[in-house]
């Protein structure tokens, strides 16, 4: 399955709290993002959850 493919699979499958969340950390719709933008902001998601 392609990357593109993967995210929005990802997005859709989301809570709206967690769809919000992406949003804000992608200042605006986090579903209007290329699929490398969106695999950046999904990294420093992790790493700033794996730095808590």
């Amino acid at each position: 399955m392609e990357e593109p493919i993967r995210l929005q699979d990802f997005f859709f499958g989301l809570r709206p709290d967690s769809v919000n969340y992406l949003n804000v950390a992608a200042g605006g719709a986090f579903f209007c993002t290329t699929p490398s933008e969106g695999m950046e902001i999904l990294s420093k998601i992790i790493q700033n959850l794996a730095n808590e």
